[in-house]
């Protein structure tokens, strides 16, 4: 356990798909042996060691044990999310979704009793955005030959990754201002 790459503690390749079952097996037979409690008859140095190697595990595990969690592991070992000083590209921002978002706004602050029913509505529009966005990360992941991040194809398709993660963010910043947008137009009502 010398690397500090979340796949490597678990005796991994880094890939998206993963045995859920077999990683959580592994956790747990990793952490009894592990554990603080079984080193604390031996010298500080062995306890001190017990307790980062725990550690490392206990990250690599939280780093590993769901899609979400695994995808953000993947582009932070490959790294991805680095700042690199290069422009970020601007994301594609659905302008559908924005035209619809500004249309629910002036409905709310006109006190127009459609703005219940256009914010549910809209609310479910995005639900089901994030979501099919969410799909198509985990989707284009699987194809990621994580162990060469920086050949020409594989790049490729982290670029998408990063494209759709970025929209995904958009959608989500989108739901959170409808929350806030709600509870302005209940307030000003």
């Amino acid at each position: 356990m010398t690397n500090d790459s979340a796949f490597s503690v678990f005796g991994l390749s880094p890939k998206f798909e993963l045995d859920q079952s077999a990683l959580e097996s592994r956790y747990y037979e990793l952490s009894k042996q592990l554990h603080p409690d079984r080193h604390s008859a031996g010298d500080a140095a062995a306890r001190m060691k017990s307790q980062q190697l725990s550690a490392l595990l206990n990250r690599a595990y939280l780093g590993l044990r769901t899609p979400e969690a695994r995808l953000e592991t993947l582009l932070e070992e490959a790294g991805a999310l680095k700042e690199t000083g290069k422009p970020v590209p601007p994301s594609q921002i659905p302008t559908d979704l924005a035209e619809e978002y500004f249309e629910i706004q002036e409905a709310v602050m006109e006190d127009d009793a459609k703005a219940v029913a256009l914010v549910a509505r809209f609310r479910a529009t995005l639900e089901l955005k994030k979501q099919q966005l969410t799909d198509e990360m985990f989707e284009m992941a699987k194809h990621v030959q994580w162990e060469a991040p920086n050949s020409g194809e594989t790049s490729g398709k982290i670029e998408k990754i990063l494209e759709l993660r970025r929209q995904r963010s958009y959608v989500r910043s989108m739901l959170t201002n409808l929350d806030n947008l709600a509870t302005v137009g209940a307030t000003h009502g």
